[in-house]
């Protein structure tokens, strides 16, 4: 879509609400030979150094993957809302139908996080979409009236009845 100017939103705070708000992005690049590859991936802004920086979760050894290790060039798209517009509902004949929509469109490069760094980029991923996900929670005492029976291997059967 031609990118309007008089409806760009230039305003650093909605943009950033707008990303945090459509998590779920497009992300594209070319391959070392410019082949086009793509992925849907979760990616998150933060602050990071004094500057803003996109974080996610990309599957490693995938063809998106590999291609981004060898050009790490991305256009990063986060998508919101859009409908289409008739030319029937302008009163003018002369005006085309169009698109109404929202997305951001970031370009940067991508980087890939080794050890503690790509776990904490798993774990922000989870704790985003997992919000009801708890701490795990000591288990109640069992009843006096059951108890467990393990075979020999030392794996349990089930609780029985005294």
């Amino acid at each position: 879509m031609y990118d309007m100017p008089a409806y760009k939103d230039q305003d650093a705070e909605r943009i950033e609400a707008f990303i945090h708000a459509h998590p779920f992005a497009f992300i594209s690049g070319c391959d070392a030979e410019g082949r086009p590859v793509a992925t849907q991936a979760p990616v998150f802004i933060e602050q990071q150094g004094g500057q803003k920086v996109l974080s996610g979760h990309i599957m490693k050894n995938t063809d998106h993957h590999k291609a981004f290790v060898q050009n790490p060039n991305v256009l990063v798209v986060f998508t919101g809302a859009h409908c289409y517009v008739s030319a029937t509902w302008y009163n003018n004949p002369n005006v085309a139908s169009t698109w109404n929509f929202m997305s951001v469109h970031a370009r940067g490069k991508i980087r890939f996080f080794e050890g503690e760094a790509r776990e904490d980029a798993l774990r922000k991923v989870s704790l985003h979409f997992f919000r009801w996900n708890l701490p795990p929670q000591p288990r109640p005492p069992r009843p006096s009236h059951t108890k467990a029976r393990s075979t020999r291997a030392g794996r349990p059967t089930r609780a029985m009845r005294t």
